[in-house]
């Protein structure tokens, strides 16, 4: 374009002319129009400034707030796209479709919640450098500047987060797993409530068979008591019959001295010995009680 509209390339063209007036009005118009290209050729070689005429585009900042669950993909997708242009890094994931597997749908989330744009905000309020009357001044210029810079910054971080805000909510994927997570949330709710109905029943048949149980030893323990206390009483009654038998088999013939037996060696021995040994005694003084008579006949 240079090379094209240079002015000494446009010369036939101010001959052209056929008045002095026009050839200046010409020549003029040819200057300005190659300044011009001079100027774009300059902006477009800086980063900074190239950056800075870009961000200039017009552009549509809408951000769509609500929709139909089957419009989500047709309202959301085109505004997704339509800002990606300002992302540092590129390419942007795409927002995909019903069917695009969530792990997806969490990186591309997480790629917006993290995005990071390159635009920036000429501000009709910015000073123009170029005017400073000084260094202090220049510099005094330019933190006036960044300050109107960082506060359109956040306005269009703000807008980003919005729009991802709002898409995340009415997202239906987002919205189909935040209600299985529910179900399964539940799931295990009423999982956890049924084991701990199970464990409880448990402990209390556990509880009620322990408690037959013991009810059952304390049965068993007083009928051995009874039955102790019945065998001790009968072991008594005998232990005093034989006691008996023996100061009957004893006292007719204590005179005579048949046994050589005193009437304190019989309470002597019914006070030491058992049943089963007066048992024995009184049938051996009772075979020789007999015997003996048998042998006076």
């Amino acid at each position: 374009m240079a090379l094209k509209h240079h002015p000494d390339k446009q010369a036939s063209l101010i001959l052209a002319e056929a008045t002095e007036e026009a050839k200046q009005a010409k020549k003029d118009e040819i200057e300005n129009h190659f300044k011009a290209i001079q100027e774009a050729y300059e902006v477009l070689i800086d980063p900074t400034r190239r950056r800075i005429f870009d961000s200039t585009d017009e552009f549509d900042d809408d951000i769509p707030a609500d929709c139909a669950p089957q419009d989500f993909f047709k309202v959301f997708g085109p505004a997704f796209m339509r800002n990606g242009r300002w992302s540092v890094n590129q390419p942007i994931p795409s927002l995909g479709d019903d069917a695009t597997p969530v792990e997806e749908v969490d990186k591309f989330y997480n790629f917006w919640y993290n995005f990071k744009s390159w635009r920036e905000f000429p501000h009709a309020d910015e000073y123009d450098l170029e005017q400073a009357e000084s260094r202090e001044h220049k510099r005094w210029m330019e933190r006036q500047n960044t300050k109107l810079q960082e506060k359109a910054k956040k306005i269009e971080y703000a807008r980003v987060r919005t729009l991802v805000d709002n898409a995340y909510k009415k997202d239906p994927r987002i919205q189909r797993r935040k209600e299985e997570e529910k179900a399964e949330k539940q799931r295990r709710k009423e999982a956890k409530y049924l084991a701990k109905k199970i464990q409880e029943e448990e402990a209390a048949r556990a509880a009620e068979e322990e408690r037959k149980r013991k009810e059952e030893e304390a049965k068993k323990a007083a009928e051995a008591a009874l039955n102790q206390k019945k065998l001790k009483e009968k072991e008594k009654k005998l232990l005093r019959k034989e006691k008996t038998r023996l100061r009957n088999l004893v006292t007719p013939v204590v005179k005579e001295n048949h046994f050589a037996l005193s009437e304190d060696d019989v309470e002597t021995a019914c006070s030491s010995l058992d049943t089963e040994q007066l048992n024995k005694l009184c049938d051996s003084m009772e075979n020789k009680d007999a015997t003996k008579k048998g042998q006076i006949a």
